[in-house]
């Protein structure tokens, strides 16, 4: 079976219109002004220079300003996963992701900003694969 991606790239940063109205709010007095700027600067960051492949079989998570780090995460690693929509997503036609791991590195993956469709489509596709991927690697969930 070939691997099949389902998102390749890195976000936009429109797609963090939520994210990018709470600043803008939070901008139209002096002490949001001081909470605002580095918020942005942050955010702006590391939506540039964070991109994703998410496929059939794996996440990988590729960060770094001066210097770069490319992480693998195989789907079988993936403990469970959510979609999720706050309530500014919700206004601005966008979706989030998040995957809790095995993996001691990156235990938390979240992306926000996806647009809706591809948020949801995320989801289910993964939610099947990841128990293909479990299924085949003999994982079996201890209760804690």
């Amino acid at each position: 079976m070939s691997e099949e991606i389902y998102f390749q790239g890195n976000q936009k940063l429109g797609n963090y219109k939520s994210q990018l109205s709470t600043c803008a709010i939070a901008a139209c007095t002096v002490v949001g002004l001081l909470w605002a700027i580095p918020k942005l600067i942050s955010l702006m960051l590391r939506v540039s220079t964070t991109s994703y492949l998410i496929t059939s079989e794996k996440i990988q998570i590729e960060s770094g300003v001066l210097s770069k780090r490319r992480h693998n995460i195989d789907l079988w690693r993936v403990k469970d996963i959510m979609f999720k929509q706050t309530l500014w997503q919700r206004l601005f036609g966008e979706s989030g992701f998040v995957a809790t791991t095995q993996d001691t590195s990156h235990p938390y993956i979240e992306i926000n900003g996806l647009p809706l469709s591809l948020g949801r489509l995320l989801f289910e596709s993964l939610q099947n694969d990841i128990n293909k991927a479990r299924k085949e690697n003999k994982v079996v969930s201890l209760a804690s």
